[in-house]
């Protein structure tokens, strides 16, 4: 077939406007970025990932299934008939990369700098599952009528992939790629494991829907061989999901880091290293304004968007000016309890009242906002007036003491947990 009968016979071609503004439309609607970096981009395609497999499904098993109609998959083939498949497959799987490819250039343009970092994994299991999909449509459209072939392969990979998010256990959004939608922030990379969990299945699944389409040997045998591969991937895939946690991220190299000491420390990643000025001149002034309460800042600021128990670390943006920049680096400085076990909320009226007392000593906020503010009852509004009036000195330590507590609190995460 020619290549212009087969692109205007298909309906991929009049799919193509609708789905550039419907990937450029989901991807730029979703939650504003907090990522950074190559890794960061594609997670976020992969979040919008089910519609580009819906056309890509449904359009493989559309075509094909007009192809099954018109008999021509019944007679004496002229050329191989996976080459004939594999032709008529074609615009479905176009469909699906131009709609990966509008959703890419969105993020980028949304990323700070989506050249640093550059991880391939996220955007290769994604394009690995695309193309599963669209062979399974093509599968489901040779054995199908088109009517039933194509809405049933849209729903199908949409669901499974998609569906995989709603489960409590999230060895199958593992397994199905979906996690893939959930990395990164600036200092996290994907966990290596991850693609031995999720790319062997959408393989597998590509070659049992060619085995399938294929002429190889009797129908039954084919089957046996596609459910062989499938089982086979499920071997190696299932024990690297299972040992995998909820977001399967790992720390980034520190080694990326660029540091600069005045005062204190402060390092931050490539993404931002214009900003590193900025950042040590208000950690300069923050530190100089900490000195009367001797507050221990010898861990330095380090930019990061998790919170790490006994690490101050700042979120950045490539619009902060300083401002913004004294406020994220006063909010690193505000312990957290959410890693504690803490069945009597003690490490929590902790956590309220360090925050409560670096907003007053730092943000200029009276200890009566920082009541209003942080929702203080009559006990604790006492205490934050109690620790005030203490000296300085004494202030620092018990803000010291209770940093320090709140990092090595018994926790519900392992340590490894803790540091993602």
């Amino acid at each position: 077939m020619r290549a212009k009968t087969l692109w205007t016979s298909s309906p991929s071609l009049y799919l193509l406007p609708i789905l550039a503004l419907l990937g450029w439309y989901l991807t730029t609607a979703l939650e504003p970025p907090g990522f950074d970096g190559f890794p960061g981009v594609t997670s976020h395609v992969a979040a919008s990932l089910p519609f580009a497999i819906l056309p890509a499904a449904a359009t493989a098993a559309w075509d094909i299934g007009r192809l099954r109609q018109s008999g021509l998959l019944r007679t004496a083939p002229a050329r191989n008939r996976l080459r004939v498949l594999a032709q008529m497959t074609l615009p479905g799987w176009a469909c699906g990369l131009w709609t990966v490819a509008v959703m890419l250039t969105a993020a980028m343009r949304m990323a700070d700098d989506p050249f640093d970092s550059f991880n391939l994994a996220p955007l290769v299991v994604s394009l690995a599952v695309l193309s599963a999909w669209t062979l399974v449509g093509a599968a489901a459209g040779a054995y199908l009528p088109p009517v039933a072939a194509a809405p049933a392969a849209a729903i199908g990979g949409y669901v499974l992939y998609s569906g995989s998010a709603a489960l409590t256990d999230p060895k199958w959004r593992h397994l199905t790629g979906y996690s893939w939608s959930e990395c990164c922030t600036v200092d996290q990379q994907p966990d290596p494991t991850l693609i031995w969990a999720s790319l062997p299945l959408a393989l597998a699944f590509a070659l049992a829907a060619i085995l399938v389409l294929s002429d190889l040997g009797r129908f039954w045998t084919r089957g046996l061989g596609a459910v062989a591969a499938v089982a086979t991937a499920g071997a190696i895939a299932f024990p690297a999901a299972s040992g995998l946690g909820y977001i399967p991220v790992v720390a980034r190299d520190d080694d990326d880091l660029t540091c600069e000491t005045s005062r204190v420390e402060v390092c931050v990643w490539p993404e931002s290293r214009e900003l590193l000025p900025l950042a040590v001149q208000t950690a300069d002034q923050i530190a100089s304004e900490l000195e009367p309460y001797e507050v221990d800042l010898s861990n330095g600021f380090r930019q990061g968007n998790r919170a790490v128990p006994g690490q101050w670390r700042f979120v950045i943006r490539e619009d902060f000016n300083a401002d913004l920049m004294r406020k994220s680096m006063i909010s690193a400085l505000q312990p957290s309890s959410t890693h504690c076990d803490d069945p009597q909320d003690r490490f929590y009226a902790m956590q309220i009242l360090s925050t409560a007392w670096i907003q007053v000593v730092l943000a200029e906020v009276t200890p009566d906002e920082a009541a209003d503010d942080f929702r203080l009852g009559p006990d604790q509004k006492s205490a934050l007036e109690d620790l005030l009036s203490q000296p300085a000195a004494d202030q620092g330590a018990w803000f010291d003491s209770a940093a320090a507590e709140l990092a090595e609190c018994p926790g519900t995460g392992s340590a490894e947990e803790r540091q993602r």
